[in-house]
């Protein structure tokens, strides 16, 4: 039970790091804290490259240069169903549908410069078939509200069913969905360029090209619609970090407001929280600049900033006999400030994945930019932890059949490598429901039960069914679905195991247990 229960604690690193990813605050709580912080503009009048790049995707837009935008945003949500209107009597069920807007402008070079990034990535897609029935959808259901087959939502602005109504955004109902971004050259020459942000980003994950920028890009520009003053949201003490570390930073991303607990040292499993902060208190402790770490600022409120590093190729590696296989993954890396009262304590830099993982920038990895070993980030993160510390020796195939043999012992209480859910602000156990973290946590999985070749695995007591049709809709064909009976503390369980198989030489891995 107590092994089982160590599998899951190798994502902790990656659990936290995607509750960064997942959660921006947002509200007038944290923003009248932050208001009166003393942000500067960056000058990039120094930065040529990035002056010759904003040059250059002028000239794609048809513009000389780009020295202002303006970004007309429209959102929208289905947010449930009415039983009917006086208009549409014979209407059994309309769903009432909310659009808002919000126009928001700029001249800062930075933001300038990321905004036509996104444009000229998204603009390849405009032709796309998806994304031009995406805008008739939208069009028709304004139609639908206009004659009243659908409800335009009367409730006051808040978020519906996790889509974000940004702030200072206002309710509209527009003759026509026409969400655009308009550039403006020195010259006075301007060019209106519509963009959808869900739309764009479903296309854009179609485009093998520019797969790796468009889910990030669009949460830079999410997170710049939802800023008070756009024009102050690039920090210049984040520029320097970057600058001294040789680092080019693509967006910034979130920040999140946290509590730090009392104490970092964690007794059980129940709660990685802590365990999380030791982690950070340590690294940070290896930086000049934060030689105390976090320990002062115990129990204290801190905000998070974070920064993504452009172009940073990701690398899981996999140790198996001093073996590394590369499995390629898009997300980039970030660079973390740590704040107390507007007051920089620290910063570190982390990939989206595991701590061992490998990033490339400029030549160095994550290990070599915080002088820390695979065995340091082992010791540090497994500190008391030392069952963990004898499952991370072993090879994806003895992790997997040690998987296998503890669900044959009945030791299931872990809930099978399934990840507790974080608050955003406690960090404690939440039992809200998140779509993203579901997803995750399947995503954790797959990382971790790493390469498995189907002769290796031990399934000479394991029952093999044929695939539901539901699992038949994955990309990948399904070659094997398992199905074992085993004892659990309040009666009888039965696990299903779905395995695919990626190609001959990486063989087999899980995506997906249910019950």
């Amino acid at each position: 039970m107590k092994l089982l229960k160590k599998l899951s604690f190798f994502s902790l690193f990656l659990s936290i790091c995607m509750v960064l990813s997942a959660c921006n605050l947002k509200g007038e709580e944290y923003r009248n804290k932050t208001s009166n912080s003393k942000v500067e503009t960056v000058n990039f009048k120094d930065d040529s490259k990035l002056a010759k790049d904003t040059i250059n995707l002028s000239k794609t837009f048809g513009l000389k240069d780009v020295k202002s935008i303006k970004i007309n945003y429209q959102g929208y949500a289905s947010v449930g169903s009415s039983k009917g209107s006086s208009n549409n009597k014979n209407s059994k069920a309309i769903s009432d549908y909310i659009v808002w807007g919000k126009e928001i402008k700029s001249n800062d070079p930075y933001v300038i410069n990321q905004i036509l990034y996104y444009l000229n990535y998204t603009e390849k897609v405009k032709s796309e078939k998806n994304y031009n029935d995406e805008i008739n959808r939208l069009n028709s259901d304004l139609k639908k509200i206009k004659e009243g087959d659908m409800l335009a939502n009367k409730e006051k602005l808040k978020k519906y069913q996790g889509y974000p109504i940004y702030n200072g955004s206002k309710k509209i109902t527009p003759e026509k969905f026409n969400p655009v971004i308009t550039l403006k050259s020195s010259d006075g020459n301007k060019v209106d360029i519509p963009f959808l942000l869900d739309s764009s980003e479903s296309v854009v994950l179609i485009d093998n090209n520019i797969k790796a920028l468009s889910r990030y890009a669009t949460v830079y520009l999410e997170n710049l619609i939802d800023q008070d003053d756009i024009n102050t949201e690039f920090s210049s003490d984040i520029y320097k970090i970057a600058k001294q570390n040789k680092l080019k930073i693509n967006f910034r991303g979130e920040d999140l407001e946290l509590k730090l607990p009392k104490d970092f040292k964690e007794d059980t499993y129940g709660d990685r929280y802590n365990l999380f902060w030791a982690y950070v208190n340590d690294l940070l402790k290896t930086e000049n600049d934060s030689k105390d770490g976090l320990e002062k600022y115990k129990n204290q409120k801190i905000v998070l900033e974070k920064y993504y590093v452009s172009k940073a190729n990701f690398s899981s590696l996999n140790y198996d006999n001093e073996k590394k296989s590369y499995y390629k993954i898009n997300d980039p890396a970030a660079i973390v400030a740590i704040r107390v009262n507007d007051k920089l304590i620290g910063k570190f830099m982390y990939g989206i994945s595991y701590p061992q993982d490998v990033v490339r920038l400029d030549g160095k990895n994550l290990m070599e930019v915080t002088n820390k070993s695979y065995s340091d980030w082992l010791s540090t993160i497994m500190r008391n932890d030392e069952d963990s510390q004898e499952l991370a020796k072993l090879s994806s195939v003895d992790l997997i059949k040690k998987y296998y043999t503890m669900l044959d012992a009945g030791d299931n209480n872990a809930n099978k490598l399934w990840l507790a859910e974080l608050s955003a602000v406690s960090g404690k156990v939440s039992q809200q429901v998140n779509q993203e973290v579901d997803e995750f946590k399947d995503n954790v999985e797959y990382l971790l039960i790493g390469d498995i070749k189907k002769s290796e695995i031990d399934a000479s007591s394991l029952e093999a069914i044929t695939p539901e049709d539901h699992i038949e809709s994955f990309t990948t064909d399904i070659d094997v679905k398992f199905k074992k009976e085993i004892s659990i503390l309040n009666g009888q369980d039965s696990p299903i195991i779905t395995l695919v198989k990626l190609d001959n030489n990486k063989g087999y891995r899980i995506v997906g247990k249910g019950h």
